[in-house]
């Protein structure tokens, strides 16, 4: 080979995504916006459609059926091309933006009127919310092992839970809800886990 035939080809795998293995497909190049990286392409619009999904059952949207087997096999597809680890930082993040949305109906409440609020978020996450959220993403798991119930429960204590004024409802000794006690117990148990 020559010598500026050797440069070329040099230049060439210097070049970003130039070189594609035969029956691989091209990789999605990624670009910087925000700060974060994102993708490129179908699967970007996939993970948009997760995310909006995932705010409006925050926003006590109910979810089709078809909607939900849809919505796991975007999942899925959005996995295979960003990874694992990618995928459950993109869903700790759609994550606290719902959480925002439930820590508004309980964040300027105080005594009685916090701890009726709180169990009613509590119970629409518990018993809605977080069974969706397990089937939507049924195969992620974080790089420290833990599972999407597991990170969703951390969210709703972090986001929710301790950004109230449940310690002071604790100390105005008012009778505390049965949904309020099955939380904290649940969340107890949650954080001798982590």
């Amino acid at each position: 080979m020559a010598r500026s035939q050797m440069s070329n080809l040099g230049d060439l795998l210097r070049k970003e995504l130039s070189l594609i293995a035969v029956g691989c497909p091209r990789p999605k190049s990624p670009k910087l916006i925000d700060k974060k990286f994102t993708y490129t392409g179908g699967k970007s619009e996939d993970w948009n459609t997760v995310s909006n999904a995932i705010t409006a059952l925050f926003q006590r949207k109910k979810l089709a059926k078809s909607e939900l087997s849809s919505l796991t096999e975007k999942v899925k597809t959005v996995k295979q091309e960003i990874g694992g680890p990618a995928i459950c930082e993109r869903f700790k993040e759609a994550l606290v933006k719902g959480m925002i949305i439930l820590r508004e109906d309980v964040k300027d409440k105080n005594g009685e009127v916090l701890l009726d609020k709180l169990g009613e978020s509590w119970s629409y996450f518990f018993c809605t919310i977080l069974p969706l959220l397990q089937v939507i993403f049924l195969d992620i798991q974080s790089r420290e092992a833990q599972s999407t119930r597991a990170i969703a429960l951390l969210n709703f204590r972090d986001v929710v839970v301790l950004k109230t004024k449940l310690e002071e409802a604790f100390v105005m000794d008012l009778t505390v809800p049965p949904k309020v006690v099955q939380m904290l117990l649940v969340l107890q148990v949650r954080s001798l886990f982590c």
